[in-house]
């Protein structure tokens, strides 16, 4: 018999304390989740370059100043809540690869089928329920009746199948396209033989069915990202595909299905989002401003009551739990804060350069110093369901001697330089990325800290022009599938959220019995393979996984706390504010 999903379908424990979208606290981390981050993009996807992109769009009339974010507030009326965005957004394309800042503003103001809750269980959102085919080849999506976009435009199911096909197709931009190579007729509408995808069908206005041609276990798990958010085809219909990731509606998004609505994005001051009256429920909060400020500064406006929603480093709790105004709620993490390896450029390319910095690294008092102890240690990607993790992973314990004879073994030249790039302005990241550089120049490395607004870092990512890229993000406990991102070769960035351009054919295979099957067992042992190559091959340098940890003001009602960093924002409708 078919499988039906409805409302919240817990889906697998966590697998290890923390793991978090990655999710990467602003001044811890996880993540998604990311942060990932991410994410990054991971993440994440992971977070991809685990956090936002710096560039953004002002949108203050020429010749006239830009608001500051109180006299916003002040003409904004109603209940208005400011928020800590951990870094510079870039433009809200749910397309692009998922950048953290992005992707937190884009689950307020945009809408997906399903989405992942704070205990880590698929929770409805535009599709009420879901049906899977016993095969694993035919998805069939029930979405909410009598809908509206904010605009007052009715929703249906011909605008998931138009954001469904932009997102099947590479000529948009997407950076999702891959994990829809398998739905039925996606090459004859890919190569222009069709206008339509024969797999993506809409019944009636209330229903979207997805086809594949072969099975695929793990479909639900690869679309419910915050990410995946569905767009309004009467605005972006007529948009050409090949240009459609510059289109300017993904700079000025006033047309959403979120609980929120865009205002504007004052550059590097605000992004002021409204309460979006056609959204299917109540919502709480009139106005929302998020600010991306440095962490530091975040927590100092959490004290002041200038910020009411914060997530905080774990050296900061004893301060703010002193604090009578404050709440502190903390989820561990489903991603990972890592180092991606340049694996596709001769510097990093042999794995017992890699395995020696592992080694090189003191994770485990990362953990305990830095993150006071609000984190866990993983060495692969495979965070769950716990029995796709197996017991006899090397745990590449805090070794310096190991790693010095491991660059030996290789035949390093201790005087190539080797180049971190990170975003900086998140405190767990900026403090280890210094106690990186310490460890590896330790045993013999050259380490140079390349700190980067988001841009240059992304370019980086794009040209293969960088060595270790420091960022956090992904969802990885709920389905192993999920680890496809970061590591399978067609995922390889910009394509998708795998970084490191690592490629291993066996790894790719593994995958693909994974999703073949709907038998727990095998998929495990599916991912069990992927988690025993990874972990020797080293493609990623795993630093750790960090819990989410929220503060906010006790005036802030029915925050729930979430693990991955870009899903913090996932029950803002339900949110208010008490005068």
């Amino acid at each position: 018999m078919n499988h039906v999903y409805k409302v919240c379908t817990p889906l697998v424990a966590l697998a290890l304390f923390a793991m978090a979208c990655g999710t990467s606290t602003p001044a811890t981390a996880p993540t998604q989740a990311a942060a990932a981050a991410p994410t990054v993009a991971a993440a994440a996807p992971t977070v991809a370059a685990g956090a936002a992109t710096g560039a953004s769009t002002a949108v203050a009339a020429a010749g006239t100043a830009a608001p500051t974010v109180a006299a916003a507030a002040a003409g904004a009326g109603g209940a208005t809540l400011n928020i800590y965005l951990y870094q510079k957004p870039k433009n809200w394309n749910p397309l692009a690869p998922p950048n953290g800042p992005d992707t937190q503003v884009e689950t307020m103001i945009y809408d997906t089928l399903l989405m992942v809750n704070d205990t880590y269980a698929y929770e409805p959102r535009l599709a009420q329920t879901w049906t899977a085919s016993p095969d694993a080849k035919t998805f069939t999506f029930n979405l909410r009746p009598g809908l509206k976009w904010s605009d007052g435009e009715p929703f249906s199911s011909k605008d998931v199948l138009f954001t469904y096909k932009m997102l099947a197709n590479p000529a948009s931009g997407s950076a999702y396209a891959t994990k829809f190579d398998h739905v039925m007729g996606i090459a004859d509408y890919r190569s222009g033989a069709t206008q339509d995808v024969a797999g993506f069908r809409t019944p009636d206005d209330n229903t979207f069915v997805v086809e594949l041609d072969q099975a695929n276990a793990a479909f639900i798990s690869s679309i419910s990202w915050p990410f995946f958010g569905v767009l309004p085809e009467h605005i972006l219909g007529s948009a050409d595909v090949k240009t459609f990731s510059d289109n300017p509606f993904f700079l000025n998004p006033t047309v959403g299905m979120g609980p929120f609505s865009f205002v504007q994005y004052q550059t590097d001051q605000f992004v002021e989002l409204k309460k979006n009256p056609n959204y299917r429920a109540p919502v709480g909060i009139d106005h929302v401003f998020l600010k991306p400020v440095s962490s530091d500064v975040a927590t100092a406006q959490l004290e002041k009551g200038e910020m009411q929603l914060v997530q905080i480093s774990p050296t900061d709790l004893d301060r703010l739990k002193a604090d009578p105004g404050v709440k502190i709620d903390s989820k561990p993490g489903p991603g990972i804060i890592l180092m991606a390896a340049a694996v596709d450029q001769p510097l990093l390319q042999d794995k017992r350069v890699r395995q020696a910095m592992l080694y090189a690294i003191d994770r485990a008092n990362i953990v305990s110093q830095v993150l006071a102890g609000q984190a866990s240690i993983t060495n692969t990607h495979v965070m769950g369901p716990p029995d796709a993790i197996p017991s006899d992973l090397n745990q590449y314990e805090y070794n310096p001697d190991k790693a010095r004879q491991l660059l030996q073994n290789a035949g390093w030249d201790p005087s190539r330089v080797v180049k971190i790039q990170w975003i900086p302005g998140i405190r767990d990241r900026d403090a280890t990325v210094q106690i990186v550089q310490a460890q590896l120049q330790a045993v013999g490395m050259q380490i140079e800290l390349n700190p980067l607004e988001a841009g240059p870092l992304v370019d980086n990512m794009k040209n293969r022009t960088f060595d270790l890229s420091l960022y956090g993000g992904g969802l990885y406990t709920i389905d192993g599938d999920s680890t496809s991102v970061p590591n399978e070769c067609s995922q390889a960035y910009p394509a998708g959220g795998n970084n490191a351009h690592y490629c291993n054919p066996d790894v790719d295979a593994a995958f693909a019995a994974g999703r073949a099957t709907t038998d727990p067992a095998a998929r495990n042992q599916a991912y069990q393979k992927v988690a025993r190559i990874t972990n020797d091959e080293v493609p990623y340098i795993w630093l750790y996984v960090p819990a989410a940890v929220w503060a906010y003001s006790d005036k802030l009602q029915n925050f729930k706390a979430h693990g991955e960093l870009t899903y913090g924002f996932w029950n803002s409708a339900e949110w208010t504010l008490a005068q």
